[in-house]
Parts: C-alpha cells; structure tokens; sequence
C-alpha cells in the first residue's frame, strides 16, 4: 500500500467504529504512486472528508466505499 494513503483511510475508518458509519476499501494503492505524495494527502483527505461528510447526514445506511485500482496504468479512487 502506501503510507499516507493508508492513514487518511484509517482515520476515517476508525472515526466511523465511533460514529456508526461503516468506511469499506476495495483494492489497494500500488506500491508506485504516479503523484506526489503531498498531492495525495490533499485529494483523498479532501474526497473521504465529503464523503464522511454526507454520510453522517443520512439517517441509515451510512456507508463509506473507497474502490482502488489501475485502469489504463493510472490509478482510479472511486468513493
């Protein structure tokens, strides 16, 4: 995986355990990211924080699922 993208992952994760909102990943980051790092940390902290977001809106149901593949050798986050 990859270490920051891992962590903002877990810090949702563990904040929905708290909150009732079930946070599921599918796949994994590969090992070679094709962007900085710094430009990782902002958009899937941004994305998961709006999804976490809308989630704790909803009066059930409340799910989180972040999907991570490879897709023409890019990398695809689908939330």
């Amino acid at each position: 995986g990859n270490v920051i993208g891992d962590a903002i992952i877990n810090e949702f994760y563990e904040k929905g355990l708290e909150e009732n909102i079930e946070v599921k990943v599918i796949g994994k980051f590969p090992a070679e990211m094709p962007m900085a790092e710094t430009d990782l940390c902002v958009l899937l902290s941004n994305t998961v924080k709006n999804a976490y977001q809308a989630a704790e809106k909803c009066d059930e149901n409340r799910k989180i699922l972040i999907s991570i593949g490879i897709c023409q050798e890019k990398v695809l986050i689908t939330i």
